[in-house]
């Protein structure tokens, strides 16, 4: 049986639903009370062995920040002996880290342990911007304010990235791989609220109000969860999240879903 942390999120949602629809036996492991078929709580180690009582492969989403990450992720490991094949949602970049890095040092646990094991990295979601997302209200209100400057980022679906971690979770020959995860074009928010606009009828707008060098200074507060966004958005900004790959289609078997594809199907998320 399969088990998903995270399973209220936007990957976990979508990955239910797709394991639901192919009547395969899963749970949604959930913190939050309703939003889950078993209480699973990171912090809570009490809560670890009836979460994942009949469970043999774990789609794994990471801890919070701040919360010794890697640590929270081997103790859970050498809790269930009974899981035998992870599927890790990392980020697009992880893998060029150094081990210290909080979320690479998840990772590098992964690499570590003896069972098998897939890692994830996907690009910056479609459904940032849509219902649900960080960025709507600002789509809704005709301003987008994001400091990335116009550096192109490779969008990608998160339905996309749950068919992956079906494909990763269910079949043979993906262990100890790590695939980047792409959309088919890759460009800025600038070009992105543009998109927005002429579908919707509505005038939406990119606004940087930070120079790359303030970044740091901005978002870094000194917490672990601080320093991320801070690096994270240092790394769009030079370039990091442009690049497409073909991982998505190699796993899938067919091409990633288009941003203009998905403005189209989810227009009325911004009435």
């Amino acid at each position: 049986m399969i088990a998903l942390t995270g399973a209220s999120g936007k990957t976990g949602r979508d990955l239910a639903a797709l394991l639901a629809e192919r009547g395969i036996a899963h749970v949604r492991l959930s913190s939050r009370p309703g939003c889950g078929d078993r209480v699973f709580d990171w912090t809570d180690g009490a809560t670890w062995g009836a979460a994942l009582e009949g469970v043999d492969s774990l789609y794994l989403v990471k801890p919070p920040h701040g919360t010794g990450m890697a640590e929270l992720v081997a103790d859970l490991l050498a809790s269930a002996p009974a899981i035998r094949r992870v599927v890790l949602l990392s980020e697009m970049g992880r893998g060029d880290k150094p081990d210290a890095d909080p979320d690479r040092a998840v990772e590098r646990v992964l690499e570590r342990w003896d069972g098998e094991w897939t890692l994830l990295r996907p690009s910056w979601f479609f459904q940032n911007f849509s219902a649900g997302g960080g960025f709507r209200a600002g789509v809704v209100d005709g301003t987008i304010a994001l400091p990335t400057g116009d550096a192109p980022v490779s969008w990608l679906d998160t339905r996309d990235i749950a068919e992956a971690a079906l494909v990763a979770l269910t079949e043979d020959g993906h262990c100890c791989r790590g695939y980047t995860l792409t959309g088919p074009e890759s460009f800025g928010v600038p070009e992105l609220a543009r998109r927005i606009g002429v579908v919707t009828g509505r005038i939406v707008e990119a606004a940087d109000p930070l120079r790359v060098e303030e970044l740091a200074t901005t978002y870094d507060d000194g917490t672990e969860r601080g320093s991320y966004y801070a690096e994270l958005l240092v790394d769009v900004r030079e370039g990091r999240y442009a690049d497409i790959t073909t991982d998505l289609e190699d796993l899938t078997g067919r091409a990633p879903r288009t941003f203009d594809d998905f403005v189209r199907e989810h227009a009325d998320d911004w009435k």
